[in-house]
């Protein structure tokens, strides 16, 4: 995926499993995330399921990702998923990641609720995810390779939010790995 300049400062690298508008990707992820709809996540694990092959040749440049040592899903609020009743990152992406053998860190915390991003422009979202991640408590990423997970990837404020953090801790590389997003 193509990242803007202050992207580039704090990840690696960036990958989508699908495109997101105009897709049944994107149905998928609206009715999980807002509709609660759990029998969707069959055809995402599916959808995963597909992808895996992909992540694994090693001739794919996202088969980088293996390499990784820790996946780190994008926080919700603390009310926004008690509200939601999950973190979506986490459902769609944890048991893959750890059925690929590798670790899955709750590393950050998202210290204060933000407003939506829908609608919001590129700088606005920016604004709005300034300074809304820190460090959980009690884990540590200093000199670990990073995968920050999330589900879909828009103008990147939010990612790049987490991976500014994640740097701040110490990762050695910040990766993004999405389920869905328009960027080529």
């Amino acid at each position: 995926m193509s990242l803007d300049d202050e992207a580039r400062g704090v990840i690696d690298r960036a990958f989508a499993l699908g495109y997101y508008h105009g897709t049944a990707l994107r149905a998928l992820i609206i009715d999980l995330k807002y509709r609660g709809r759990f029998d969707r996540m069959r055809y995402i694990e599916n959808f995963l399921s597909s992808s895996k092959e992909m992540l694994l040749d090693e001739r794919s440049q996202i088969n980088a990702l293996v390499k990784m040592e820790a996946a780190v899903p994008v926080p919700l609020h603390e009310d926004k998923e008690k509200e939601r009743g999950f973190n979506q990152a986490e459902l769609i992406f944890k048991n893959w990641f750890i059925a690929l053998g590798m670790e899955w860190e709750r590393a950050l915390v998202r210290r204060q609720a933000t407003a939506p991003q829908h609608g919001l422009t590129a700088k606005e979202r920016r604004d709005n995810m300034a300074g809304a991640f820190e460090a959980a408590a009690g884990i540590t990423v200093k000199d670990k390779n990073i995968i920050l997970v999330d589900d879909i990837f828009t103008t990147g404020a939010t990612c790049t939010a987490c991976a500014k953090e994640l740097r701040k801790m110490g990762a050695k590389s910040v990766s993004v790995l999405v389920l869905a997003s328009d960027h080529g």
